[in-house]
């Protein structure tokens, strides 16, 4: 019993430390974060250079599938999706040898058959979750 009551009166004071310990106000705030995979590279490095002319070239490539490209970047949709990011990184390229590969000439054609076929997978779950809801709903409904 001795070493339980030690035990409890420990806790308590170290409680009663925390709570009289002075406010954090003086701490300076943390830096901001910024994001390196999603980010828009400083303009002085290499890899912003062209982008303009990816997008086009992207964009171009797109519509071939018919896709609209703010159909991609301006939907809540698809806000941090593989598509989304795939599109990024394409017209943003993070290193030499990725700027090397986006500035291949068949490269956007690539990229975009691939956002095509990742927007289709997302749809396609979207539906599959909406026939399972559909599906369950009408069995309860047998049941009852």
């Amino acid at each position: 019993v001795p070493t339980i009551l030690i035990l409890l009166i420990t806790f308590i004071v170290s409680i009663q430390g925390l709570s009289s310990s002075p406010s954090n106000d003086s701490k300076p705030p943390p830096p901001s974060y910024k994001s390196r995979s999603t980010s828009i590279p400083d303009e002085a490095s290499n890899f912003a250079e062209g982008s303009d002319a990816r997008r086009g070239r992207l964009h171009e490539a797109l519509s071939t599938f018919g896709i609209e490209a703010s159909f991609l970047t301006d939907s809540a949709e698809f806000r941090g999706s593989a598509a989304l990011r795939a599109y990024s990184s394409f017209i943003l390229p993070k290193s030499a040898g990725a700027l090397a590969v986006a500035d291949s000439p068949q490269r956007a054609a690539v990229v975009a058959n691939n956002i095509a076929f990742l927007i289709r997978e997302h749809k396609s779950h979207q539906e599959e979750w909406l026939r399972n809801h559909d599906r369950s709903t009408a069995e309860a409904e047998e049941i009852l």
